[in-house]
């Protein structure tokens, strides 16, 4: 009969409305893991070029003339300059000076501000090269600090001065996010020493003095 059938509608009805909310749950949960999976392994790819870039830090090597250079390697708590093959071509051999930065304050629309930190790149080791290429690795960063260690040394400094010589035996990048949900446990890099890594270049006689 008619009542009948509205009656079984009116059943259907009730019992389909948990059913949607959980479907409406199930695809929110998804896309909620599906974001954070994206977010995190993008995280991770950066951190690993980064780590790329430091542990492939070239000293000052006086068979490789570099120009007017003094420093292979300067760093302070928010800005470290160095030098590394970000883009290897055995054809050409081309290195770059990369610099890694921590921004300024940032505002945004809703008031509040945050940093980011940027790379930016010259072609080869020139004191003259500008830095062009400027891009952010990473946006919304609440704080973020550098420290370097000396090697045979325990304690981390917040900077490598110019005219200090050679590479730090390590370096290590803290940062926090504005996002509380995005971890970021200290990079900390090992930096590949070898025979130049402590060179103080002189681009006079082309030849290494004495690092410190």
């Amino acid at each position: 009969t008619l009542l009948e059938l509205l009656i079984a509608i009116a059943i259907i009805a009730l019992l389909s409305v948990p059913m949607v909310d959980s479907i409406r749950r199930g695809i929110a949960s998804w896309q909620f893991s599906h974001d954070n999976a994206a977010k995190n392994e993008n995280l991770t790819l950066r951190r690993d070029k980064i780590a790329k870039w430091l542990s492939s830090a070239y000293p000052a090597n006086p068979g490789r003339p570099l120009g007017a250079v003094e420093d292979a390697f300067v760093g302070t708590a928010t800005s470290m300059v160095f030098l590394t093959p970000l883009h290897p071509n055995g054809e050409n051999d081309t290195l770059y000076v990369a610099q890694l930065s921590v921004s300024d304050p940032v505002a945004s629309a809703a008031g509040d501000t945050s940093r980011n930190l940027k790379l930016a790149i010259a072609v080869d080791y020139d004191s003259s090269a500008a830095f062009g290429d400027e891009s952010s690795l990473f946006t919304d960063i609440e704080s973020a600090t550098f420290s370097y260690l000396t090697e045979g040394e325990t304690v981390w400094s917040d900077e490598w001065p110019a005219g200090k010589n050679g590479l730090p035996s390590a370096v290590k990048i803290s940062i926090t996010f504005k996002d509380p949900t995005i971890e970021w446990p200290d990079l900390v890099v090992s930096l590949l020493r070898e025979e130049w890594s402590d060179c103080a270049f002189s681009a006079v006689s082309e030849t290494c003095g004495t690092g410190g």
